[in-house]
Parts: C-alpha cells; sequence; structure tokens
C-alpha cells in the first residue's frame, strides 16, 4: 500500500490557498522556498510528514539534473487544471461552516454522506470528509 506523504497543486494565489485550508484543518500555512511565491500546508510541522505545495499556476516544472526546476510561463498566463483533493478534519460541519463563511469561502453538501465541498479559490477545490457521529 502506498501512502502520499505531500501532492503540489498549481493555484491562482497559493499564500491565500495554504492559510484558508490551513484555518479549516488546523494546520499551518508557511512559504516554500523552491519558488518564490510558493506556499505549503503542513499538518505535521515537519517535512518528513504531511503536507501539500501550492505553486502559482503561471509556472511549470521540469527535470534537471539537480532536482526539479521551475520556470514562469509568462505574465498573464494561467493554466486551468481540475485538480482537487480530500482531506478529513478533526472539525465538526459546524465549525467547517463557520469557519467557511468567516474566510467568505463558497461552500456546500456534497451528495455523498458526510463529504462537504469547499472551494479554497475559484479553481481549487477541497472535499472535506466529516468523522459520522
Amino acid at each position: 500500500m502506498a501512502t502520499i506523504k505531500h501532492i503540489s497543486v498549481a493555484v491562482i494565489n497559493p499564500k491565500l490557498v495554504a492559510e484558508n485550508l490551513a484555518a479549516l484543518t488546523g494546520g499551518t500555512s508557511r512559504p516554500f522556498s523552491p519558488l518564490d511565491g510558493a506556499y505549503v500546508c503542513m499538518w505535521d510541522n515537519s517535512w518528513d510528514g504531511r503536507y501539500i505545495e501550492f505553486y502559482p499556476s503561471d509556472c511549470t516544472i521540469s527535470y534537471k539534473e539537480n532536482g526539479p526546476g521551475f520556470s514562469k510561463v509568462g505574465e498573464g498566463v494561467i493554466y486551468i487544471n481540475a485538480t482537487h483533493v480530500n482531506l478529513s478534519a478533526e472539525k465538526s460541519l459546524d465549525e467547517i461552516i463557520k469557519i467557511a463563511d468567516q474566510l467568505k469561502l463558497k461552500h456546500r453538501p456534497r451528495n455523498e454522506k458526510n463529504t462537504y465541498d469547499i472551494w479554497l479559490e475559484e479553481q481549487f477545490l477541497v472535499e472535506i470528509s466529516l468523522e459520522p457521529g
């Protein structure tokens, strides 16, 4: 069995998305050094732990001899993608809704039981799976 330790996502506003996700899930948001403007939302406060990297949507990643290389693709160019993530949260539905409302995020219940959709920005969805009870 494989376990995802981290994932990278391209978004329009990495700082805001990382901060909003941290507020919703009890994580920590901080700048991420490989690329100016990148941010990370961490849950274990360790680079060996669980986190999501958020990169500006106007950059690309490519192979370089000494590690991944990042490049800006040009001013005003924004890639559209359908990336989204499903996370579990140790918060109640009422807490999730309150935080989403405070952050002025679009949100709604999902058809599946115990799943709630929150849009961290116009093009990035996080599905929050709530523990039954």
